[in-house]
């Protein structure tokens, strides 16, 4: 089988940041606001039957609520790269045939066919070829050709 289009990506903890934000950052957001939405909604509740001081506390909570919440996921996103050894300066390279594309690096070789992946996302330097809901593998768009590029964007689905 020909080789279509080839890439490479090296895994930096940016780039693994990015992903993490990408993939996984819309449902904590919306969360994260309808959570602060309650608590807001907790606090005209104690305005109108309890204490002023609740109003005050539960309106400080929903103000303060999204940034914990922000800081927390950092945290995490740091955490868990540093706990990936294997992954840190990891150089993928990338061949894409008509039906599947090959993973190649230090731990070895993967093939994966776009018909069974879990979805294509792109983002704004990126695509990510996912293998699941949180696993996926990274194409730097500026390590890409703009056919590759094109290539890529006929795959992208929305689940």
């Amino acid at each position: 089988m020909e080789v279509l289009f080839e890439s490479q990506t090296e895994y930096t903890y940016e780039i693994y940041r990015e992903f993490c934000n990408k993939v996984t950052a819309g449902p904590r957001i919306i969360a994260s606001f309808v959570m602060a939405v309650v608590i807001a909604l907790f606090s005209l509740f104690s305005w109108k039957f309890f204490d002023k001081t609740y109003f005050l506390v539960f309106l400080f909570l929903a103000a303060v609520y999204p940034f914990a919440v922000f800081a927390t996921w950092k945290k995490t996103i740091r955490k868990s790269w540093e706990s990936y050894k294997l992954g840190q300066g990891l150089i993928s390279h990338y061949r894409f045939y008509s039906d599947h594309v090959e993973q190649e690096n230090q731990l070895g070789t993967s093939s994966y066919e776009y018909a069974k992946l879990y979805r294509v996302i792109e983002g704004k330097d990126a695509f990510y070829l996912m293998l699941a809901d949180n696993q996926g593998i990274i194409v730097e768009k500026s390590k890409s050709s703009d056919e590759l590029c094109a290539f890529l964007q006929t795959l992208i689905t929305k689940k």
